[in-house]
């Protein structure tokens, strides 16, 4: 079974309406939104939320792995219902031991941030792509890639 534990330290979506700054030092937190893709679950509480992916199998004979994908929505939010402004979007993992290769919208993720979105509006939500591809080299087993999202007012 493949656990991939979704961390937010603060994060979100995006949409091109109001751009205004979010006013320094306003909270933000994020929320997980399951779209309803086929491969896993997505549970969410306050500040977390894990993709349960089930088994992760060898589908098609030619590939040198297995390869699961999962669509799921981020949206930023701030107390009191305030839907205006905008925040820069960063995610990264939190650990890797190279087991797997972790993609977020096509691009590879790593223990680096990586951009997610420059110009987020607070309040929209955004559905983006997580992949994990797993060789058949690796060794059956659980697998977790906790990954760090974190947003900064623009």
């Amino acid at each position: 079974m493949a656990l991939i534990a979704i961390v937010a330290l603060l994060a979100v979506p995006a949409s091109a309406q109001r751009r205004r700054a979010v006013a320094p030092g306003a909270p933000l937190s994020i929320e997980f939104v399951d779209v309803g893709s086929d491969e896993g679950f997505l549970t969410s509480t306050t500040r977390d939320a894990w993709l349960n992916v089930g088994t992760i199998a060898k589908r098609d004979p030619r590939s040198h792995g297995a390869r699961v994908a999962k669509q799921f929505g981020v949206r930023v939010v701030r107390p009191g219902s305030v839907l205006s402004g905008s925040v820069r979007v960063t995610a990264r993992l939190a650990s890797w031991d190279g087991r797997a290769k972790v993609r977020l919208d096509g691009r590879p993720l790593t223990i680096t941030p990586l951009l997610i979105d420059s110009h987020a509006v607070v309040g929209s939500v955004v559905v983006h792509r997580l992949e994990i591809e797993v060789p058949e080299s690796v060794a059956p087993g659980p697998l977790a890639a906790p990954i760090v999202w974190e947003v900064v007012p623009n």
